[in-house]
């Protein structure tokens, strides 16, 4: 097939060919895991734990995908709309304390949002 389309003077020059073949759903799902994996290390480092739950993370997978850039846009993603919105929430916050968020999908689903997990009820009414 390359003998057709390529001239022999170029074709000399090219070692090996190599098959591309296109990432599944499975492989992206994947990937977001391992990008996911990063963030959670960095957010680990500043006392915040984040859950993200299997909707989110193929919310994430369909809108980090691309037939022809494959995950490439994938990082992207994550940023816009985990990193960067988690950084502005835990911003505006005035304490250093460990806190939890739950990373959810918006009613309109165009969006993720987060919540701060509380374990105790009582404790965050005094406080609010």
């Amino acid at each position: 097939q390359l003998k057709k389309t390529i001239r022999p003077e170029f074709l000399n020059r090219v070692d090996d060919t190599i098959v591309f073949h296109p990432l599944g759903r499975e492989h992206i799902r994947s990937i977001v895991d391992i990008q996911l994996r990063r963030v959670h290390q960095l957010l680990a480092k500043n006392k915040v734990t984040l859950h993200v739950s299997d909707i989110v993370k193929d919310w994430l997978s369909v809108r980090g995908y691309d037939p022809v850039y494959g995950a490439r846009p994938l990082k992207r993603v994550l940023q816009q709309n985990i990193t960067n919105k988690l950084a502005t929430q835990l911003l505006m916050r005035d304490s250093e304390e460990p806190i939890e968020f739950e990373a959810t999908i918006s009613k309109n689903g165009n969006e993720i949002d987060f919540a701060e997990v509380v374990d105790d009820p009582e404790k965050w009414a005094k406080e609010n």
